[in-house]
């Protein structure tokens, strides 16, 4: 099921803030990605865009390195989202897990803003989006 949560992640940067890390990165990749399937517009370009900045201002790290970083980070992210999927199976109370995503994705939001915001109609799309995800786990 984090693969319906997740689908379309992508790798994101702060766009305010120079002294991330590759692991904040995958962090973020996961949250970005998951927000923009549950109401949340993001834009891949910006977003390839900073990650390209962040390999030219690290030439120390390898691609290598900075994929394994970014790793660490991912799989911080998706560990949280699976116990909060875990919490809502062992309860069926959907409250604390959207009021958790809906956090996790208003945080990526105002801290990256380049690459996730809110619209108009994002509350709107995400209770939609988040009655057939909760329907489907």
């Amino acid at each position: 099921m984090i693969a319906l949560l997740a689908a379309a992640a992508v790798a994101v940067t702060p766009a305010a803030q120079t002294d991330y890390t590759a692991e904040d990165m995958g962090r973020a990749s996961i949250f970005a990605g998951m927000c923009s399937t549950i109401g949340w517009v993001s834009s891949r370009d910006q977003v390839l865009g900073q990650a390209q900045a962040y390999a030219t201002r690290h030439p120390d790290q390898s691609d290598q390195q900075i994929a394994a970083a970014m790793t660490v980070g991912t799989d911080a992210a998706k560990a949280e989202i699976e116990a909060a999927i875990a919490a809502f199976r062992a309860d069926r109370d959907g409250a604390p897990l959207k009021a958790y995503l809906r956090r996790m994705c208003d945080q990526v939001a105002t801290d990256m803003p380049a690459f996730l915001s809110r619209q108009a109609d994002t509350d709107q799309r995400f209770e939609a989006r988040m009655t057939e995800v909760l329907g489907s786990l």
